[in-house]
């Protein structure tokens, strides 16, 4: 008896494996394309599939410079008639160590602003407009993936002129088998300045072909000067060593770079000036010695005869 109940069990574990299991997930799977849970249009947003397309922008990081125009633009690909309400959060200067989450909503009323139904534009940017900005969409789509996008603006990294001797801020010399040091410090008010990504690069011929300055090649060095500089150091300057030489450094959000020409002076050419003087003036000297060995002594008998005849 207990044979013939266990063996029942059995089959009847055996049977749903193989049939029941099956056509129970297939029931499923037609239930939710039914109900419209697996939609074809699905994409994969921060870790859910969600129904839609999200918001783009045209660029998710923005370069402010003083005085000139920025336009802010976002997009969704199905609606292109979407209209966005903007807002902006205020980024402070690193030094302040002031954070402020809070959004102001942009509207025409202010006079710097011109606003459509996807861009929003800033007329003569200045120093205030330093922040994070939010285009936003709510409510008017439900196949919408996304509610917002944040697009950065910041400042670029301000790099100080290099201070070398000999140098017009484009070009410097230096003459041969002297060291070389070049200083690259950065400033930036936005960021702190573990944030900052300082880098040397250098091109024979085109500033658009840099290459990459590694520690050790060619007797190069690069050596940490404070928190928001890196100097490049050269210790003896030969006539390889004739490049342009460039200065990067990003924040994460812009970049900016430096660049200058450094020229090698050979370092007999003060002299070769003095040799010719010298011996231009030992041939002069020849030549005098030369031309006055010649001379021919004038003919005193033939200057007394001819005071006799005159008489």
């Amino acid at each position: 008896m207990f044979c013939k109940q266990f063996l029942a069990l059995f089959l009847w574990c055996h049977c749903y494996q193989i049939i029941l299991n099956p056509l129970m997930q297939l029931l499923v799977f037609g239930l939710s394309n039914i109900s419209g849970f697996a939609n074809s249009d699905s994409i994969h947003h921060l870790g859910h599939y969600v129904s839609g397309s999200p918001i783009t922008a045209a660029a998710n990081k923005v370069t402010l410079t003083p005085g000139q125009e920025i336009a802010l633009r976002c997009n969704i690909e199905e609606h292109p008639e979407a209209s966005f309400t903007w807002y902006k959060r205020k980024v402070y200067p690193f030094a302040e160590r002031k954070s402020d989450e809070n959004r102001e909503e942009l509207t025409q009323k202010d006079q710097r602003y011109s606003i459509s139904k996807n861009v929003m534009i800033i007329k003569s940017s200045t120093l205030d407009d330093v922040g994070d900005y939010f285009c936003r969409v709510e409510g008017q789509f439900d196949d919408v993936a996304e509610v917002e996008k944040m697009i950065s603006v910041r400042l670029k990294p301000m790099i100080q002129e290099f201070d070398l001797k000999s140098s017009t801020y484009k070009s410097a010399i230096v003459e041969e088998g002297q060291p070389l040091k070049i200083s690259c410090n950065v400033v930036d008010e936005y960021f702190p300045p573990e944030s900052l990504n300082i880098t040397w690069h250098m091109s024979k011929y085109d500033e658009n072909d840099m290459n990459d300055i590694l520690p050790g090649e060619e007797d190069f060095e690069l050596v940490k000067n404070g928190a928001t500089g890196l100097d490049l150091k050269i210790g003896k300057v030969t006539k390889d060593h004739r490049r342009l030489y460039k200065c990067q450094a990003s924040n994460g959000v812009t970049e900016n770079s430096k660049s200058i020409l450094i020229r090698v002076k050979n370092k007999y050419t003060v002299i070769w000036p003095a040799v010719g003087i010298v011996i231009e003036l030992v041939i002069l000297i020849g030549v005098i010695i030369v031309v006055e060995n010649r001379r021919v002594e004038p003919d005193k008998g033939a200057y007394d005869r001819k005071a006799i005849h005159q008489m």
